[in-house]
């Protein structure tokens, strides 16, 4: 599951980041040649921060993903076994079920 969120996440990262960055200016194909052709360390500088925002923006969406897939599964799961949800359809939460009553055991007072 989370492997297919990485796989789904890195281009779609780049594709939210990437297309922003170019029409700001900072993923241009002469800022690529001045990371080649300059010799400063500020070449760098709009690359970096290109790639920052893109391993930001993948880790968020796979934390959306994973997050979602698990709240999927555990809605299905409810579905399917009947339990009442834990939130009303109007998004209030819905008291907890109570637990069943603790049964005893016989003996298992101190007697000898």
């Amino acid at each position: 599951m989370r492997v297919l969120a990485w796989v789904v996440a890195l281009p779609l990262g780049l594709i939210l980041v990437g297309i922003p960055a170019r029409q700001a200016g900072y993923l241009s194909s002469q800022k690529l040649l001045d990371v080649i052709v300059k010799r400063d360390l500020g070449r760098f500088v709009p690359l970096v921060l290109v790639v920052l925002l893109w391993a930001l923006v993948s880790a968020l969406l796979v934390t959306l993903f994973v997050a979602g897939g698990h709240r999927l599964r555990q809605r299905r799961r409810d579905r399917s076994s009947g339990d009442a949800p834990l939130v009303t359809p109007d998004g209030a939460a819905a008291p907890a079920p109570a637990p069943p009553p603790r049964q005893r055991r016989a003996g298992s007072r101190g007697g000898s």
